[in-house]
Formats: C-alpha cells, structure tokens, sequence
C-alpha cells in the first residue's frame, strides 16, 4: 500500500491539474472556539487571500498554510498566512501578516512579503519546539512540523505561543504539545513548557509497526491527499449542499484510505490505471462534523485533468449543537 500510495503522488505531480485550491470559509463560530485557538485564523483567510492576489494579480494562487500567530498587545492578534502562488516564470511564496483585534472583531492587513523560502522569524518557534521536544524526548522521532495552536498576552510586554508536535516513540504516536513564554520586544524565551496530549498506539490491522515505517506510510498519504483535496471537496460539495445552507469543509488530515489499487494490470505488468476509496469526515466552524462518507475516485491518464469520481456514499449524519443548527436546511 505504501509504495502504491506513493506512486500516485508522483504520477499526479507529472500531470497538468488545473483544479483550484479551495478557499471556501466558514462564517459561523461557535462560543466554545477561543478567540485566539488554531481555528481562528479561517476568520481572516480570506482577507489574506486578497491582499496577496491584489499585490501579485497576474498570479494564480496554488495553496496556502497558517504559520501561527503572536499577542502583541491585550486585544491584538498578528496571524501569519503563507501562501504558494505561480505565474508565467515560476512560483514563489508570500506571506501575508493580519493584525486582528479580538475586542472589536476588525482586521487590517499590515504587511504582504514575497520570499522565495522561509522568512527566518517565522521558523523561529517551530525551531524551538522541536529543540525541546527532542530535550524532553531523546529517542523520539518527530514526525512533521509544528502546528500552531494559539497565542497569549500574559502580561506587559510578555507573551506565549503553544504549537502541537507528532512524535514517534516506542512504536506510538504522540501529540505533545509545546508553549512557550518570551519577552515580545526582544522575543527572549522565558520559559518551555513540554507535555503530552495524547497517545495512540501504532498498529496496521494487528500488527505494531515500527515508528520510521508508520511515519513514511503517512507522509504518502498526505502528500496524496493534497492532490486529491480539490475532488474531494467537490464531491462532498454536490452531497450536503441539499443538507446545509454553508458547505462543510474537508481536511486532508480527517482522510483515510480504505483501499487502493489498479483497475487493470497488475503488479508485473503496471497498468496505469488506478481505484482509490477514502473514508471522509467533513466540518464546519471549529471542526464540528457534519457525517461521514465514502469516496472512490479513478485516476488514469484517460481522463480529464486524470482524476474521476467513481462513488460516493453517504454513511453517517451527525447531529449538530443547538447553536449550529440553522444551517440545516428546512429548519426555522
């Protein structure tokens, strides 16, 4: 599965897709999601989104990524959006900083930067945690970047900023989470507070499998689901679009492959003509699913931009909270 999982990546990426990114953003949230937690930068994405196309208007947006963001004054909030955009002589990056003040629910853009890499400030923290996490956990492997999950005025001129980090350890995967305290003029780190989350146990089927190996399988498959995010969300657009008044949204990290493998041909002959099945749980506002579904795609040369929904089944409904039930439809 793993190798197969990474064969189609690299198909895909020889392949001309011209499928846009998807940008839709949820305009409800709910009361339990903090006002500086990780889903909060969905709020401004949009606001981003056009000041990065304003500046580069011959431009295409490819993707984009939330770096994190920083408390720099009680009530303000600066999030950071990296976004990936290509025009006729390459591609390049841009970040774009959002000042958000949380008191009176206004944003301004403050800058637009075009860096061809990673701007050092921004990878400053992720650098940190991953410091301290490998201090805390010697043997761990950690797997991926940082995710930011909010930040913090704690007092004047203080702050903190807390990321969660995947880590491999004695063949379980781990959530640890990492905050950390600085001086917001000079960013001089106070304290770092490492602790775990969560922990999940690392099996395929009933077999353990080692951390390296669990760590590769995963990185396949999400490289894969970025290719596929597009279809995926068209599908579950063309469902609950009869259900919702505001379309869910689908992450790549709330994907799994159920079953992979090639329509014809076979392992000696290569036949270039794939069936994939994914299990998808699509979310609105601060991840709250709405059901669950079932999703075959085939991807062959054969077809348009090489990507084909096959099926798609319908398996849960899930029940709202109170506070998100107007976006049902025939409701009051």
């Amino acid at each position: 599965m793993k190798k197969l999982l990474c064969f189609i990546v690299i198909s895909l990426q020889l392949i001309k897709n011209d499928a846009k990114p998807v940008l839709a953003i949820p305009n409800k949230y709910s009361v339990e999601d903090a006002e500086d937690g990780y889903h909060q930068y969905i709020k401004w994405a949009n606001m981003a989104s056009s000041a990065a196309k304003s500046k580069y208007p011959s431009a295409a947006i490819v993707d984009f990524h939330y770096v994190g963001c920083a408390a720099t004054l009680p009530t303000t909030r600066h999030l950071v959006y990296k976004f990936w955009l290509r025009e006729a002589n390459g591609a390049f990056g841009v970040y774009v900083t959002i000042a958000a003040n949380k008191g009176t629910g206004r944003a301004v853009v403050l800058k637009v930067e075009k860096a061809d890499g990673s701007i050092p400030y921004y990878g400053k923290w992720r650098r940190i945690v991953q410091e301290a996490v490998k201090q805390k956990y010697p043997d761990a492997i950690i797997n991926g970047s940082p995710t930011p999950q909010g930040c913090h005025w704690i007092r004047n001129n203080a702050a903190s900023q807390t990321f969660s980090q995947w880590v491999n350890r004695n063949n379980q995967s781990q959530i640890v989470e990492v905050t950390i305290q600085y001086i917001i003029d000079s960013e001089k780190v106070m304290t770092i507070e490492v602790k775990e989350r969560r922990r999940f146990k690392s099996t395929i089927g009933a077999t353990s499998v080692p951390a390296m190996q669990e760590s590769q399988r995963y990185l396949c498959q999400d490289m894969l689901m970025l290719f596929l995010l597009p279809y995926i969300q068209e599908a579950v657009n063309q469902h609950y679009v009869k259900l919702l008044h505001e379309l869910p949204l689908v992450y790549p990290y709330q994907v799994d492959v159920i079953n992979a493998g090639r329509v014809d041909g076979g392992p000696r002959d290569r036949g270039f003509h794939f069936y994939i099945t994914l299990a998808v749980t699509p979310v609105v506002g601060p991840h709250i699913s709405v059901g669950k579904d079932k999703i075959t795609f085939e991807i062959s040369p054969k077809f348009p931009n090489s990507v084909k929904l096959a099926s798609f089944q319908h398996l849960e409904t899930h029940t709202l909270p109170q506070h998100w039930q107007d976006i049902v439809r025939g409701t009051k």
